[in-house]
């Protein structure tokens, strides 16, 4: 007769022979340990996945908050960005870029200086000045190869 193992109950029969080892009331009480042995495992399973579970469902709602602080800080950026971007230019940069806006400043006292430069440049222009602005354009040297 050879010995054999199942789920922790030792049975000295065979495995075939098995079930004719046991009386009906040992056959019961066998398969009532072995079922209560499996839902042990498995219940310590089941409670080790539910607080796997809850570490995951917290580690989530911090990485969500974590998120959600740092979408606010890039959202805060870029209006700032956007700010900087959108300021109003100081008189002195228009009165460079804007000759109406020269003159009007000029009138006032604000842009004597810059006023200046942008009108001679126009009159410079308009009169003809036979300086640099009457050589053609050089190619540019920068082309692309293929």
């Amino acid at each position: 007769m050879a010995s054999t193992r199942i789920n922790n109950l030792y049975c000295p029969c065979t495995y075939e022979t098995s079930a004719e080892c046991f009386s009906s009331a040992e056959a019961a009480q066998a398969i009532f340990q072995y079922i209560q042995q499996r839902s042990e495992s498995q219940s310590q399973n089941v409670d080790a996945l539910m607080q796997r579970i809850k570490q995951l469902e917290e580690k989530l709602a911090s990485l969500s908050a974590h998120n959600a602080t740092l979408q606010e800080a890039v959202q805060r950026m870029q209006s700032g960005f956007r700010q900087h971007r959108s300021e109003v230019v100081s008189a002195d940069q228009l009165c460079f870029v804007l000759p109406e806006f020269a003159c009007e400043q000029s009138t006032g006292g604000g842009c004597e200086q810059g006023s200046s430069k942008p009108s001679d440049k126009a009159a410079g222009t308009e009169q003809g000045n036979s300086g640099a602005g009457d050589k053609p354009k050089k190619p540019s040297r920068h082309r692309r190869r293929y």
